[in-house]
């Protein structure tokens, strides 16, 4: 028991560990925004997670300020990392069912296809087979031949007219299931069987009009030779002509069938175009292109503004770029060879970051970080002009001469202060040695 229970619990933690770094339908929006640029934002259009090849993958629609599309961003769910380069068929078949899967949200309701168009086919059915049972029993009556052979023509086109409609319901149907499954559990795996019906599906619905007509015209035919038939009584003419008579709500029932598929069609005949189109820059491959695009202006744009642990100090490569080019300190590095290369590359970078030519942009990043690397481990020049030179000298000299100045005028004054007093001494000398002679 303790072996089951031990079991339970490793299996549990494994399922919620493989959860823990899953990512909502919310998270990869916000990685989303990353991609966007000015005028662009993120689709309201809110799908759920697409299963493809074993994974489940966020496909965020990314539109203009007009509604346009302009591409997918393809996140993985499990770990919330873009979608790389690596399969180009998984990529497509992601923005293939994206595609789809948010052109139905969007479609009118007239476009769509509805368990209400079902039902007035359903019903229209029923009372074509009902007519179709009074046919029948009077072509089993025992009435002239060519009456019974009138009878049986207009069967035959009201069973033609009603065979097409019980085919075109049933394949609209299947592919309303289908579409339905799609819709509330999108598989790449299922959508090619979903396009293919989105094509198929309608054969024969352009045909329903014309089939009715001539159902219509057999019977007019068909009252012609039973009014002027000899061997009918008017109690049987009038009997087989209330039989024979079309649905009174036939017309306007083939017509709302007939509008509602036409423009349904065409609806999905769209989708099928977009989507069958993975050639040149057309369909979807316009929109993988641009993901690609994006992709690579999210690499330049990181590469030239993102923090750049190779240089603490500026914070980005561009802020390192624009130190050296700057016109205030251009001249006083010692690299100055490759100064002048980043002078011309980061003017050529501006330009193609600017036309959206992001992949050349990474080709020439690392070039010119390697330069711009080198300049900054050089380093200035120690460098002084003449003019300073000339007036540390001229400074120099002028307190040297101010120093010998002052020098020598305290050793004058010092002399003059001293002379008189020998002198003095000198006297009171010689007055005291003739004292003592005289004394």
């Amino acid at each position: 028991m303790r072996l089951i229970n031990y079991t339970l619990l490793i299996i549990g933690l494994l399922i919620f560990g493989s959860q823990i770094h899953a990512i909502s339908l919310f998270n990869a929006q916000d990685i989303s925004k990353t991609y966007l640029q000015t005028n662009e934002l993120i689709d309201a259009f809110s799908q759920g997670s697409i299963s493809c090849d074993k994974n489940n993958y966020f496909v965020i629609p990314i539109i203009s300020n007009s509604n346009d599309l302009s591409f997918f961003v393809i996140i993985s769910e499990k770990d919330g990392v873009v979608y790389s380069r690596k399969d180009e068929t998984t990529a497509i078949n992601l923005i293939k069912s994206e595609y789809i899967l948010r052109t139905l949200y969007y479609s009118n309701t007239t476009n769509y296809l509805s368990t209400q168009l079902f039902d007035r086919m359903d019903r229209l059915i029923s009372v074509l087979n009902s007519k179709k049972s009074r046919l029948e029993g009077l072509i089993a009556t025992d009435y002239p031949y060519d009456v019974k052979s009138e009878i049986t023509t207009t069967k035959n086109k009201l069973v033609t007219l009603t065979t097409s409609l019980e085919v075109l319901k049933n394949n609209l149907k299947e592919m309303y299931d289908l579409q339905q499954t799609f819709v509330y559990s999108p598989n790449c795996s299922n959508q090619n069987a979903l396009i293919g019906k989105f094509s198929s599906s309608f054969i024969g619905y352009s045909d329903i009009s014309e089939q009715s007509l001539d159902y219509l015209d057999s019977i007019d035919t068909a009252t012609k030779i039973i009014v002027a038939s000899d061997g009918l009584s008017d109690d049987d003419k009038r009997s087989i002509l209330s039989f024979i008579g079309p649905p009174t709500s036939l017309n306007s029932e083939i017509t709302f069938i007939y509008d509602s598929l036409s423009s349904t069609n065409k609806f999905y005949s769209d989708i099928v175009l977009t989507v069958s189109n993975t050639t040149n820059n057309k369909g979807l491959m316009l929109y993988y292109n641009n993901f690609l695009s994006r992709q690579d202006y999210v690499t330049a744009k990181s590469m030239l503004f993102d923090f750049d642990s190779d240089f603490p100090k500026y914070n980005s490569l561009d802020s390192v770029l624009q130190v050296i080019i700057d016109p205030t300190n251009i001249i006083y590095w010692q690299a100055q060879d490759d100064v002048d290369t980043i002078t011309s590359e980061y003017t050529i970078i501006k330009e193609q970051y600017a036309k959206g030519q992001y992949k050349d942009v990474i080709k020439r990043l690392p070039g010119i970080k390697s330069k711009a690397e080198n300049v900054l481990t050089e380093g200035y020049v120690v460098y002084q002009d003449e003019t300073s030179t000339l007036y540390y000298w001229f400074a120099g000299g002028i307190i040297l001469v101010i120093l010998i100045i002052i020098v020598v005028r305290r050793i004058n004054f010092k002399n003059k202060k001293n002379k008189p007093r020998k002198e003095k001494n000198k006297n009171d000398f010689l007055e005291t040695s003739d004292d003592s002679l005289f004394g």
